[in-house]
């Protein structure tokens, strides 16, 4: 039985998704995004996954301004999914927009939830 097939790897030229995220000022789920879409390529040490910092420097990231309306729509979708309006960790787990987006919007998890419930009562 032959082994897998490897290639040397310079790890001094690796960095996590999260040092490519502040390195880029994105998320690290933004970082992740890319490798899964193949725009960035990756090198899965352990249970970690790495990254090229010269592919994260020369990546075109485009910034996306979440809109309040975006936002609520996207929490309300998950809270029709729960029954019930989530707490911050269900949304980090079923939300589309990252958690820290969405609370950026609004200040925070709580001003966001009172905003939802107070749109809904109008």
């Amino acid at each position: 039985m032959s082994s897998p097939k490897t290639s040397p790897v310079n790890i001094r030229n690796l960095i996590t998704q999260t040092e490519a995220g502040k390195l880029r000022n994105v998320s690290r789920t933004t970082i992740h995004n890319y490798v899964l879409s193949g725009r960035l390529n990756s090198v899965k040490i352990g249970d970690k996954i790495f990254v090229y910092r010269g592919e994260v420097m020369k990546l075109k990231v485009r910034h996306v301004v979440r809109t309040d309306k975006e936002v609520l729509t996207d929490v309300r979708r998950v809270a029709k999914e729960l029954g019930r309006t989530p707490n911050s960790s269900e949304y980090k787990r079923h939300g589309r927009i990252h958690l820290s987006s969405a609370c950026r919007r609004f200040g925070n998890w709580a001003n966001l939830v009172s905003r939802l419930e107070s749109s809904e009562r109008a």
